[in-house]
């Protein structure tokens, strides 16, 4: 399959619709993408093994919905749902999906910003709020939410293991955060 060597290969043909976001784990690449069909959009994740060529879609919204950012570790893939309505009205949800059972929970929803999100082996990181100011850490086997941090702008950090990192700009001074939960 090319994969492991110098020559890069295609999993994503470049005359596909719009790209919304990528992630990869392991020999697992997933993606979002969107298309118009007449005048509603079309909105799908879709997932390729690279050990096996396998290309499967995980889920289609033909409601008009839109879907940011997937990120996949272990069994998990999180993104963001934007649900229609202009875009100062639209609301966002947080989704994320057990590959295993195929069952997808919300941990938020009906955001009125869009919010941002790492995901780490049963472990999610959710920043909410108009700035991101607001911190979620999201246990995906218990769903518990456990807010962190609430004051700033931040910037999107990364979440390794138990280990949450993020920097925030308050009062034109940055500050960089480690929450080990």
């Amino acid at each position: 399959n090319g994969c492991g060597t110098n020559n890069p290969i295609t999993i994503r043909p470049p005359s596909q619709p719009l790209l919304q976001g990528h992630d990869i784990y392991e020999n697992l690449v997933v993606w979002a993408e969107e298309f118009l069909n007449g005048s509603n959009y079309v909105a799908s994740v879709y997932m390729h093994d690279l050990s096996t060529g396998l290309k499967t879609k995980v889920i289609d919204l033909t409601d008009n919905s839109l879907i940011y950012k997937p990120d996949i570790s272990g069994r998990y893939i999180i993104w963001t749902e934007r649900y229609p309505g202009a875009l100062a009205t639209s609301t966002y949800d947080v989704v994320v999906y057990d590959r295993t059972t195929g069952t997808r929970t919300k941990p938020f929803e009906d955001l009125p910003n869009r919010p941002s999100h790492d995901v780490y082996i049963g472990k999610a990181a959710i920043w909410t709020g108009p700035t991101l100011q607001n911190v979620h850490l999201y246990d995906i086997p218990t769903a518990t939410v456990t807010q962190i941090h609430n004051s700033g702008a931040n910037e999107l950090g990364n979440i390794y293991g138990s280990k949450i990192s993020w920097s925030e700009l308050l009062d034109a001074k940055t500050t960089v955060y480690l929450y080990n939960g």
